[in-house]
């Protein structure tokens, strides 16, 4: 079982979609950078970028132009977990528990 994650940065602007266009640089395909990934180890980032254009309608919580459309870029890429991750943290929780549950079952033989 793989655990794949959506990963998207949306970008809107306060101008209304009549005055900003927001779009891909179609001469540059978009990139990760992966050196300022933090959690690296934990998962797997795939190197695949999705760039698509939107509309929000409320820019803003309390936008009194919530009516007015205001134009969104969004890039999405995808992450998994690596394999490790998951034999590791059950290797690490099935010993953690048997050792806080054998000295469980040795204060009971004593008392």
């Amino acid at each position: 079982m793989i655990s794949v994650q959506d990963l998207t940065v949306t970008i809107t602007s306060e101008r209304l979609e009549r005055e900003v266009e927001l779009e891909d640089d179609h001469r540059q395909p978009s990139t990760i950078n992966v050196e300022s990934f933090v959690d690296e180890q934990e998962w797997r980032l795939y190197h695949e970028v999705e760039t698509f254009q939107s509309v929000v309608n409320k820019f803003y919580e309390g936008d009194a132009t919530e009516m007015c459309a205001h134009p969104a870029f969004s890039c999405r890429t995808h992450a998994s977990r690596r394999p490790g991750f998951y034999i590791t943290n059950i290797f690490v929780v099935m010993v953690i528990s048997y050792r806080v549950l054998g000295k469980f079952r040795n204060l009971k033989h004593i008392a």
